[in-house]
């Protein structure tokens, strides 16, 4: 749904810029990120992602890019997903997704070793 998708991006901008990052949107749609975020030492290339479904235990989301569903090396540098029936924020390094389909998260589980869990809430961008 693309009027979700907005939402969200909306959402990760006003978060960086609430943790004093300086966020830039390309114009255009066609690229492979939604934001470009100026962290402590750098850009960083990111594509945002949310969801509310529960399914199977978990929330999932999609790592590809446009029809491609795999994610590739160079798409971006973050996958930032939003989980706003938690509060939850995710930000994944690219590489940690690398030929992956989707991405999968736990926060309604304090307990889970998910491999990605452990970028909750974590914004330490480069």
């Amino acid at each position: 749904m693309k009027a979700a998708g907005a939402v969200y991006e909306l959402e990760f901008q006003l978060e960086c810029m609430r943790r004093g990052h300086t966020v830039s949107i390309p114009i255009c749609d066609n690229a492979g990120y939604d934001a470009i975020v100026d962290g402590r030492k750098g850009l960083s290339r990111v594509q945002v992602r949310g969801t509310i479904c529960l399914q199977s235990y978990r929330y999932q989301v999609g790592t590809g890019i446009g029809k491609s569903k795999v994610n590739t090396a160079g798409d971006y540098d973050f996958l930032a997903v939003r989980i706003p029936n938690h509060d939850a924020w995710y930000l994944v390094p690219q590489e940690e997704l690398l030929h992956s389909v989707t991405a999968k998260f736990y926060p309604h589980n304090s307990k889970s070793s998910g491999k990605l869990e452990k970028y909750r809430d974590d914004f330490g961008l480069p």
